[in-house]
């Protein structure tokens, strides 16, 4: 269908469809910050929790060697070592996190990949405990423990997640503004056709059949046809008068 753009359709329809497009535009954008944030709320509450479970094998660990009088022992500290890094990484596997656990710069331990380990500590500060991931629409999370007597850092991270689809209520939500935003664009283009666009039709028809025009029920448009009928009456009238004036 050809759309004339100096038509009134095209004038009134190009300005409310930006105008729900800018809208639309801004409220995804809204969504978007509002399921980050508490995404984020959420994850660090979770991670929380991980986190209090994995200090605990840390400390119960360093307890019993302490208990034993064994801290000096290499053979058994390492062992002891090798036996945490086991139940720290089956706790991880279990609730579906990922983590690692690094001394120095040197990574000992990672359920992630090379490349990946590498890039989550260069991102985490010295003395920081959380970081939060954006990744794009991919979030995670992080929680920190040093363990100064052995020199490790223990790194628990959740897996990715995507914020806007993470909780049913903002994903209903982001299903729920677009169709919205159509019914509301529906129902303008159809008050603009019935209270508009056809009532100038039919003015127009009027006019090209040289009828009088009729009423629409719309004021302003049921004046210019009462002025277009008073100026076409009296020209009518005028052409009369000199036809049949000697």
């Amino acid at each position: 269908m050809n759309l004339d753009r100096n038509s009134i359709r095209f004038k009134i329809l190009i300005p409310v469809v930006a105008l729900i497009t800018v809208v639309s535009v801004v409220l995804l954008l809204i969504l978007h910050k509002t399921a980050d944030k508490i995404s984020e709320d959420q994850l660090r509450s979770v991670m929380e929790a991980h986190s209090s479970t994995v200090q605990k094998i840390l400390s119960i660990a360093i307890s019993e060697l302490v208990m034993a009088q064994l801290l000096d022992q290499t053979v058994v500290v390492e062992a002891k070592k090798k036996a945490v890094i086991d139940e720290i990484s089956s706790y991880w596997a279990g609730d579906n996190l990922d983590g690692l656990i690094a001394s120095g710069e040197q990574v000992i331990f990672s359920s992630l990949s090379p490349a990946r380990s590498e890039e989550v500590l260069r991102q985490i500060r010295r003395d920081e405990k959380h970081f939060h991931e954006d990744r794009g629409f991919r979030h995670s999370h992080g929680i920190v423990i040093d363990l100064p007597l052995w020199n490790w850092r223990v790194i628990s991270l959740s897996k990715p997640v995507f914020p806007v689809f993470s909780h049913k209520e903002m994903a209903l939500l982001l299903s729920i503004i677009p169709i919205g935003l159509l019914l509301m664009l529906s129902s303008v283009l159809f008050v603009l056709n019935r209270n508009f666009h056809r009532p100038i039709r039919r003015i127009i028809s009027d006019i090209e059949r040289g009828l009088e025009v009729r009423e629409t029920g719309i004021t302003e448009l049921d004046r210019v046809s009462a002025a277009f009928n008073d100026s076409f009456g009296n020209l009518s009238r005028m052409t009369e008068y000199r036809r049949f004036d000697p």
